[in-house]
């Protein structure tokens, strides 16, 4: 058997919920699904656009049910907090007569927007754990590779994405401070690796991306796995691929993770302008038509959206002051959901908090051609967002788009590409 304990530090709240959707927990499933995104995408760095091959060899590794059948999991994953969760709110103050709860992150209340919408459907004050709450992950199994790879899922997990609610933007950012093992029933070859995972710091994310990504023990258990490499990833990767990602880091840091999660905010959405009720001078609203959305359902069923690029940070868009909301379309299905390309982090560097943004391209949406659904009330409308040059806005320019414009806006707000 092959197991180690991961113990990891929270560098930014972390919302993580089980059944009891008021009180936090930091669970084992959640865990592993979060593996389980960083696997696809270390996955396709070796199987390029092979979806099939990718989920017959994720079901081995992490187990698998439905119409094609079950499968026991080769990796067991459990986690349990070191600490009790804390309210999310703060006092009730007293402002008018009336009672009102204060969200104890109003500052990056755009960034966590959703936490802060949903407070009062809980008869009780919600709970969370803060910054600085520990954690531990145990991973255990006793196929030597599937070990390797989970591991190497974990760490990925924790250096580029985050766990739990809002964790593409800001939340849930963990680190791994120290890793353990028992001696007895782990080869010295697996020692080394899992000592490289602990002393990675993301000092320089580069030179750690490729400590870990080179590692010798990793690779060959990813040959045995995957397959051999399939050289030069596709120009469209079907999922998330390692090969595509790109990194991009603040040349500025912060001694709190509030005020790192502050300037993320700042760079992704802008600063609030009270007096238009919008955020400014954001990459967010950098590419966004405030004309077609100051009346949205007109200018849908007008057709003019060659200027409004919001829906490329993900779906569904709602512009709430017009009760419409905007789905993507593939072919001719539609998805209620597609998470953005875009994860923002905050990462602890001896003693300092740094925003980073990791850029994931991967195609938009099976089929995609620039297709989307509008829906206020019983009205439909299907629309076609277009390219500068007027033609329909492809998968291959969904890609091109977040790895040119999306950076490029990153890098004019004070980020540097650290990697490739």
């Amino acid at each position: 058997m092959y197991r180690a304990t991961f113990e990891l530090e929270a560098v930014t709240p972390v919302f993580m919920r089980g059944a009891d959707q008021g009180r936090a927990e930091f669970r084992a499933a959640s865990v592993k699904g979060v593996m389980r995104w960083w696997f696809r995408a270390l996955a396709g760095a070796y199987l390029g656009n092979d979806v099939r091959k990718l989920k017959e060899i994720e079901g081995r590794i992490f187990g698998s049910a439905g119409s094609g059948g079950s499968r026991r999991s080769l990796v067991t994953v459990s986690a349990k907090a070191l600490r009790e969760p804390t309210p999310l709110i703060g006092a009730e103050k007293k402002a008018d007569s009336n009672f009102r709860r204060e969200f104890l992150y109003n500052e990056v209340s755009y960034l966590f927007f959703s936490l802060k919408m949903g407070l009062n459907k809980f008869s009780n004050v919600p709970t969370h754990y803060p910054d600085g709450s520990k954690f531990q992950v145990t991973i255990s199994s006793h196929d030597r590779d599937a070990f390797v790879l989970a591991s190497a899922s974990l760490w990925l997990a924790t250096a580029l994405g985050g766990f739990g609610f809002r964790a593409r933007r800001g939340a849930g950012s963990l680190r791994i401070t120290k890793v353990s093992f028992s001696d007895g029933e782990t080869d010295e070859e697996i020692r080394r690796f899992l000592k490289t995972i602990e002393t990675a710091t993301l000092d320089d994310f580069k030179h750690d991306l490729e400590k870990i990504l080179k590692n010798e023990t990793l690779r060959e258990s990813a040959g045995r796995v995957f397959g051999k490499n399939s050289g030069q990833p596709p120009q469209v990767p079907s999922f998330p691929n390692l090969a595509k990602i790109k990194v991009l880091v603040s040349k500025n840091s912060y001694q709190r993770p509030m005020d790192a999660l502050k300037s993320l905010q700042e760079a992704y959405a802008g600063r609030y302008n009270s007096y238009k009720r919008a955020y400014t001078g954001g990459v967010r609203f950098g590419f966004a038509d405030r004309e077609f959305s100051s009346e949205a359902i007109g200018n849908l069923l007008g057709g003019k959206t060659k200027k409004e690029y919001r829906y490329y940070f993900g779906t569904p868009v709602v512009y709430a002051n017009w009760k419409v909301e905007v789905r993507g379309l593939g072919g001719e299905r539609e998805f209620s959901r597609r998470a953005s390309s875009l994860i923002l982090t905050v990462k602890k560097i001896k003693g300092s908090y740094y925003p980073v943004v990791v850029i994931v391209p991967y195609q938009y949406l099976p089929g995609h051609r620039g297709k989307f659904r509008a829906r206020k009330g019983n009205t439909t409308v299907e629309i076609e967002v277009l390219t500068s040059r007027g033609t329909a806005f492809t998968n291959e320019d969904f890609v091109e788009w977040v790895t040119t414009h999306v950076v490029n806006g990153f890098k004019g707000r004070g980020f540097e590409e650290v990697y490739p």
